[in-house]
């Protein structure tokens, strides 16, 4: 009777997160909040340099990125390696702006270990030529084809899973009033891509899909602030698709009551809501140089179907946590940033909880 019981109380605690997720993420799409200016515009520096540094555990993740632009270049180099999950990537991303258009170039390679009941190899080779418009000051829109090598191996055996190349068009609209400088704010993040891989293109794989993000981030009570996030990524059509193209949930990102990318497949919907509610805003530190912008205690709310499409309408495959934490954001010596996240995540289901500790660093140069 006792887990009768806490069957229940999850399953009411998953219908009333669902409810507040649907609640935040329609409201991020009929009233998007237009930013303030940001005090510190990226794109309006003539050179601009920004490295950022992010350690995660308990993965011991190592992210590390450089943003470096010069007049109407950019330029971004970014790394990841993840100890615990076995996975590794590096990439490269050039653009040049001529106002309104820009083009680019991207590379990456991947290698990661996955594991359900067999572990296996893959490696992504990725090459991403793109051209874009800007439609205003927030507002853009993109297409680009993408040239992805794959290939995936059961560890330890000579035989492949799966090998082939993917040529995939690309094309979306992005609008985006948010500032990666600033912890607190009001703005909006509304992403829509459409993507195919044809054989008439020479493509090994067919098959078409959608990806749609939405983030919004706003201030109801003058002094917390609160961030809400959507993801629906779905297969439109499907005749052959790379055992490597799937989505995952679980972990720091998404899903922190279960485990580092517990869960994947065609198909992801997600809804996410934060609550910070601040402690401390503002407190400067002359004698070490130091100041702590704001400290804070943050509630999250999650829940996510992944899976196959089908699974979509199954309340199996629907997994939901919330988790309890404190952030600090400081600034040291008048240059460096320093965010420190601590938090527990718990499933709504029996099992134990998980604690995370992510500690973030950069810096920021302009002329």
């Amino acid at each position: 009777m006792r887990y009768t019981h806490k069957a229940r109380v999850a399953r009411y605690a998953r219908l009333v997160l669902v409810v507040l997720c649907a609640f935040f993420g329609l409201h991020a799409v009929v009233t998007p909040a237009r930013a303030e200016m940001p005090e510190v515009n990226i794109t309006d520096a003539k050179m601009v340099q920004m490295p950022h540094f992010r350690f995660i555990l308990p993965n011991s993740a190592i992210e590390m990125s450089v943003h470096q632009q010069v007049s109407s270049t950019t330029i971004d180099l970014a790394s990841k390696y993840d100890i615990l999950d076995s996975y590794f990537n590096i990439g490269f991303d050039i653009r040049y702006n001529f106002v309104p258009y820009f083009a680019g170039m991207g590379l990456s390679d991947e290698i990661s270990v996955e594991r359900d009941s067999n572990a296996y190899f893959q490696r992504l080779h990725i090459l991403n030529p793109y051209f874009g418009y800007n439609l205003g000051k927030f507002t853009q829109v993109r297409t680009g084809i993408l040239i992805e090598d794959t290939l995936s191996a059961p560890i330890g055996e000579s035989v492949e899973i799966d090998r082939g190349r993917v040529i995939m068009e690309s094309a979306g609209i992005r609008y985006n009033t948010l500032n990666p400088l600033k912890p607190a704010q009001k703005g909006a993040l509304i992403s829509c891509k459409l993507f195919g891989s044809f054989s008439v293109l020479g493509s090994d794989y067919e098959y078409t899909k959608g990806e749609i993000d939405i983030q919004n981030s706003y201030i109801p009570l003058r002094v917390d602030y609160m961030e809400s996030e959507f993801k629906f990524y779905f297969p439109i059509t499907t005749v052959s698709r790379p055992v490597s193209d799937v989505y995952f949930a679980g972990g720091y990102d998404v899903l922190r009551g279960y485990n580092y990318r517990e869960f994947f497949g065609d198909t992801l919907m997600y809804a996410k809501l934060n609550y910070h509610m601040p402690l401390i805003k503002n407190v400067k530190k002359q004698s070490i140089r130091t100041s702590f912008n704001v400290v804070t205690i943050d509630l999250t709310g999650e829940t996510a179907r992944v899976g196959n499409l089908d699974d979509l309408s199954s309340v199996h495959s629907q997994k939901s946590s919330v988790s309890f934490g404190l952030g600090c954001d400081t600034t040291v010596f008048e240059h460096v940033n320093l965010k420190f996240n601590a938090f527990s995540g718990k499933a709504l289901e029996p099992r134990d909880p998980v604690f995370y500790f992510i500690l973030t660093a950069y810096t920021y140069f302009s002329i």
